[in-house]
């Protein structure tokens, strides 16, 4: 979307919803308004923390890692109770796409691949067909951010971050029930992200709390809390054990520190210009040999880990590894992940020669930062989502597990036609189609010939789809794709210039014309029959400096406006049959400052605020109605049927249904059994609310 990170880039589609009674969430039943119109607002960006192991690091050393906030996600497949926080419990909920919600770890365990979701889940795969088995989830788990994993016998060990502290979570893997949970302010665990075992003992790394806690495998019991200056612990995200003795991994640093595995004594801290560490954050072990990749220098160091003597630092020209991940060995092989850049790279452990760098598109290699090898099969897990499994004599592609079957990925627009339900996914480049009755998958459209390029808003006008794209970084700013919603066939693609296209981020149909917001530039009319262009509202008498949200009532088209000239937020109302400017309402009457989201219904227009609440202003005078201060603060996205309103709150993962006509405070929606991260846009379709979960990538549906 653009402009991600600041107040801008957000905008509003218009869908049209059957007009059928509503039941809301205290029970009463409400009539829709009499045309059915629906505003579905989509809103800014955030900057998400990855969890892969490299990102974890940079976001510490630059004073984010304390943002780094569990989120509780309840799992497929486990019971929910959901309900309104002030009103009792609602009709049910359904989430779409949990799935990789940020994969950080990934194990094979006999037949069955295991991989760690950032986002609250263990997600076990059949390693053949690459089919999911089963869903280890929910507050049962208690792991709300697992960030590790280590397998023992028929025991798997989770751990990462819980409560105020950390917690390391033991399941039995063929039955996945839960052995015990350690947790507790004497296991010394401060955001722990590393595990490693040997046995009886059980090694875990806190990374926030620059330590090593060692347990009892099979008991759970504390050994010992290895910790103070004299390790050298810097952000320890990487254990190995090599012989009798433990290696730590500063990631914060350049160093790695030594200790004896049976005492927890310090052997030594191995630093300096022969071992090249700068940022070390993986490891891997040949006989006595250990491979250390240094994240900030992309370079992998080998040393003899029975003396401590440096054999090697792969550093050069042709090892082009860009930020090393984790590592996986198979002969006389070592494939490095390069968590920044698209690429695995290929080297002889003999020579330290480049064997070949694995980067071709069908690889599907999006930030691959952690790998599990079986045989001559490597998987590599996606910092963005999914799992490319790859045959090593060959290097030929076998298939790509999808995060989910939805490909839900960063999603943020919605429109409905029946039944339908599209989904604009920004980081995937796709749209989503699914069945809202049933959830079923109908089919993603990803194919080249879309030319989706970070799509950012859709529309639909009968079995017309338009999806505008932001294309950051091309000349033209952007484009607009018309499919046919029936056959996803496309129909056309808009993107010359002459559209004047400036990061498209908020599509309407109003009667046989597509209107089309941007960012960074102004609104553009087309007829949605032909493609052709009709005008561009760009002149100073329209005052558009950032059109942020759009909604069409009746002949007239209002523009959310982001910027006037430097006073402050506005709505623009245009003729839309004309393109004539009506009016400029300015926000500094009701202290508007930076508009995100425009619904109307009746002879009310609703405005969302990226930094208030939502305001309501009368379509004939133009005068502020009221405020409504019960609102969360930051109101990303708005749907309004009848005397029904609701509003997303982005930060605080809730969404918050108010009375339209009073103001009153009707409901809160919030809570794990909702699974809103991030809630980005909203959809009305018959009697349910369709939620898209920017962060979380899912959609939750439920009828409120």
């Amino acid at each position: 979307m653009a402009n991600r990170g600041s107040e801008a880039g957000i905008g509003l589609h218009i869908t049209q919803a059957p007009p059928e009674p509503f039941e809301s969430g205290c029970g009463c039943r409400l009539a829709t308004d009499e045309r059915g119109i629906t505003g579905v607002a989509e809103g800014p960006g955030t900057s998400v923390v990855s969890m892969s192991p490299a990102a974890r690091r940079t976001a510490t050393r630059t004073g984010l890692a304390a943002m780094l906030i569990p989120f509780a996600l309840v799992g497929l497949g486990l019971p929910v109770s959901p309900g309104y926080s002030s009103t009792g419990p609602s009709d049910g909920v359904r989430v779409l796409g949990w799935g990789f919600d940020e994969p950080v770890a990934i194990l094979r365990d006999g037949q069955d691949l295991l991989v760690a979701s950032a986002g609250g889940s263990v997600s076990e795969l059949d390693a053949t067909t690459g089919a999911r088995v089963r869903e280890f989830s929910g507050p049962t788990y208690h792991f709300s951010r697992p960030l590790a994993m280590a397998l023992a016998g028929q025991n798997l060990f989770v751990c990462g971050p819980e409560g105020r502290e950390g917690a390391v979570t033991e399941l039995d893997v063929s039955t996945g029930a839960v052995v015990r949970v350690v947790a507790g302010k004497e296991y010394g665990f401060n955001y722990p992200d590393a595990l490693l075992s040997n046995g009886d003992g059980l090694f875990v790394a806190n990374f926030l709390g620059n330590s090593v806690t060692q347990l009892n495998a099979s008991t759970g019991a504390l050994v010992r809390v290895m910790s103070g200056a004299a390790y050298g612990f810097d952000y320890p995200e990487a254990l190995a054990l090599v012989g009798g003795n433990l290696f730590v991994a500063n990631a914060g640093g350049t160093s790695i520190t030594e200790l004896r595995s049976s005492t927890g004594a310090l052997e030594r801290v191995l630093s300096g210009p022969a071992y090249q560490f700068d940022g070390p954050d993986s490891f891997v072990q040949a006989g006595d040999d250990l491979f250390v990749a240094n994240f900030h220098s992309g370079s992998v160091t080998e040393l003899d880990a029975s003396n401590d003597t440096p054999i090697r630092v792969l550093s050069s020209p042709e090892h082009p590894i860009y930020g090393p991940g984790e590592m996986a060995l198979a002969g006389n092989d070592l494939y490095v992940a390069s968590t920044l850049g698209k690429s695995v790279t290929e080297l002889d452990v003999s020579t330290g020669a480049t064997v070949r760098v694995l980067s071709a598109p069908e690889y599907q290699f999006n930030g691959p930062g952690a790998m599990a090898l079986d045989g001559q099969m490597l998987f590599v897990l996606n910092g963005s989502g999914g799992v490319s499994e790859l045959d090593l004599p060959t290097r030929a592609l076998v298939r790509v597990v999808p995060s989910s079957p939805y490909r839900f990925a960063e999603p943020d627009a919605l429109a409905a036609r029946g039944d339908d339900v599209f989904v604009t996914n920004n980081e995937d480049s796709s749209v989503t189609e699914f069945d809202a009755t049933t959830g079923t998958l109908v089919r993603v459209l990803s194919a080249s010939k879309y030319s989706f390029n970070g799509p950012d808003a859709v529309a639909l006008d009968g079995d017309n789809l338009f999806v505008a794209s932001v294309d950051e970084g091309l000349s033209d700013g952007g484009s607009v794709t018309e499919v046919n919603a029936s056959s996803g066939a496309v129909v056309r693609v808009l993107s010359s210039q002459e559209y004047q296209f400036g990061e498209p981020d908020a599509l309407t149909v109003a009667g046989q014309h597509l209107f089309v917001a941007s960012a960074i530039g102004p609104v553009t009319e087309i007829d949605a029959s032909s493609g052709v262009l009709v005008r561009v509202f760009s002149s100073a008498a329209y005052h558009i400096q950032y059109a942020a949200a759009l909604a069409a009532s009746g002949a007239d088209l209002w523009v959310a406006n982001g910027g006037d000239n430097g006073s402050g937020g506005s709505v623009v109302e245009i003729d839309a049959a004309t393109g004539a400017a009506l009016r400029v309402l300015s926000g500094v009457a009701f202290n508007s400052t930076v508009p995100d989201a425009i619904a109307t219904s009746g002879r009310d227009i609703f405005v969302g605020e990226a930094r208030g609440p939502v305001y309501e202003v009368d379509k004939a005078t133009g005068k502020l109605v009221r405020e409504f201060s019960s609102g969360p603060r930051g109101s990303l996205a708005i749907a309004v049927r009848g005397n029904d309103l609701f509003v997303t709150g982005y930060s605080d993962d809730e969404v918050v249904e108010m009375n339209a006509s009073t103001g009153a405070l009707m409901g809160v929606c919030s809570g794990p059994a909702f699974g809103f991260d991030g809630p980005d846009a909203l959809l009305l379709s018959g009697r349910d609310l369709i939620v898209a979960n920017r962060i979380g990538g899912s959609v939750t549906e439920f009828a409120p």
